[in-house]
């Protein structure tokens, strides 16, 4: 099939999203940019999903329906990455299917891709809760005060120490020069949880120049049940593959020792993260593996207090590794309780009792 060259070819991993696939189809239909090639990877739906993609490409040439078996959406996105490569395209990106996504995202984005010549403009994002409609401020998204100070266009060694804390670890807000992606031969790992961690952080030490727009153009869906985050209880060593296969990268290019810092603290603090979000019933699983595997393997013990950067992870992982799971989990249980009180009484005040009743129902049946 000939297709002319487009401004931006869009991948879209979909796995069982019949209740939210049309709307973020029709932010794709509202883009200020049209000029654009959509693929959708269907990862072996088993709900309408695919039925509803298959009669968007009857209707509209700019959209490509692939299938595959199940096996996640990292093979789903290389897979959409493998087919698009085959048309060209001045840009790329790689989007959820279940986001919402401002009507000038593309626009903003490429804009500033033109304006800078960078092969990776970030955007802002926005929590938008799929029970309640609440949308919340994401400030985590893009950390202002770890950027290079002056520098509207920078590269990993502008900012060494913080290349892995300043954004997260996810495709759906970064815009990527196409020659760029296609001249390293970035792949997405085949895991089922945590699997866009490599590419981006990868992509991000590979740039030469990395830029961001102010503009919050993606509301990120909290509380959906299809979420690969809730295969994490079956698969608890993804994150580790993720982060492991980052250090070997680090290691080819030849820069792990001048990276060292940047690496460990993102490491430490998505360790942390992983198991203070883990789910009761493999807890303590998860426990020991992040003690008795991912804290010695990644030498975390070697540096002393001066080399981490956030003091809170640093504390945490000294509880951590001082503490039986037993005593661990008697303070995490009173940490929780005063933070279930904060959240409660946030979101009362954000949301009201009925929309905080809701979700609190969705938590409780989601744990079942």
């Amino acid at each position: 099939m000939e297709r002319k060259k487009s401004r931006v070819n869009i991948v879209i991993p979909v796995y069982n999203t019949e209740r939210f696939i049309e709307t973020t189809i029709k932010c794709l239909l509202n883009q200020t940019v049209q000029d654009f090639f959509a693929v959708f990877v269907n990862d072996g739906s088993t709900d309408g999903t695919l039925d509803i993609l298959e009669n968007y490409q009857k209707a509209d040439d700019r959209f490509v329906v692939l299938s595959q078996e199940n096996r996640g959406p990292g093979a789903a996105r290389n897979m959409g990455l493998d087919y698009i490569y085959e048309f060209d395209s001045d840009y790329t990106i790689i989007l959820d299917a279940d986001d919402i996504y401002g009507e000038t995202m593309l626009e903003d984005m490429i804009d500033k891709a033109e304006k800078t010549k960078a092969d990776i403009v970030i955007c802002r994002g926005k929590e938008y809760d799929n029970m309640t409609g609440n949308c919340a401020e994401m400030p985590y998204s893009l950390k202002y005060e770890l950027l290079p100070k002056g520098k509207d266009v920078f590269c990993y060694k502008d900012i060494k120490d913080y290349i892995f804390n300043f954004c997260v670890g996810w495709s759906w807000d970064k815009l990527y020069r196409t020659e760029f992606i296609k001249g390293t031969n970035l792949r997405f790992q085949e895991i089922r949880n945590s699997d866009d961690a490599y590419f981006v952080f990868i992509s991000l030490v590979k740039a030469s120049s990395i830029t961001y727009t102010n503009k919050i153009h993606v509301s990120h869906r909290l509380n959906v049940s299809s979420s690969v985050s809730n295969s994490r209880d079956k698969n608890i060593t993804c994150f580790y593959e993720a982060v492991i296969a980052i250090k070997n990268e680090l290691f080819s290019m030849g820069i792990y020792e001048e990276i060292e810092k940047g690496f460990l603290n993102w490491a430490l603090n998505f360790c942390i993260w992983d198991l203070s979000t883990s789910k009761p019933e493999v807890k303590q699983e998860v426990y020991d593996f992040v003690k008795n595997t991912c804290f010695v393997e990644l030498g975390i013990a070697t540096h002393d207090r001066s080399f981490y950067s956030f003091e809170n992870d640093y504390n945490e992982y000294k509880r951590i590794a001082s503490c039986t799971y037993e005593q661990y989990i008697s303070a995490d249980v009173v940490q929780q309780k005063e933070s279930m009180l904060k959240k409660l009484f946030r979101s009362l005040k954000r949301s009201g009792l009925k929309n905080t009743l809701k979700k609190v129902h969705f938590k409780l049946k989601s744990k079942k």
